[in-house]
């Protein structure tokens, strides 16, 4: 993953040598720390906010996250965008 200047985030391919380590700092992350693990990746790798798409109501609120839109995902459901900055 990174910010490349334009507001815009990067997601690695399965294919790329970052994805192995993105996976590995995933799976070390505890569901109660993983949110700090996550919020010390993004702040070391120069991102300064982070984005969820769920939806679920009232859970990812509690770790800071604001609601900013409701979208329909490509199977038809809605789900909520939430944002962190930190």
């Amino acid at each position: 993953m990174e910010n490349d200047g334009n507001d815009r985030i990067l997601i690695p391919e399965r294919e790329e040598k970052l994805w192995g380590q993105v996976c590995r700092y995933a799976q070390e992350c505890s569901w109660s720390g993983g949110k700090y693990l996550a919020e010390a990746y993004l702040k070391r790798t120069g991102f300064g906010e982070a984005y969820i798409v769920s939806h679920h109501d009232g859970l990812y609120e509690k770790y800071g996250y604001v609601h900013v839109d409701t979208r329909p995902a490509y199977w038809g459901e809605m789900q909520k965008i939430y944002r962190h900055i930190f």
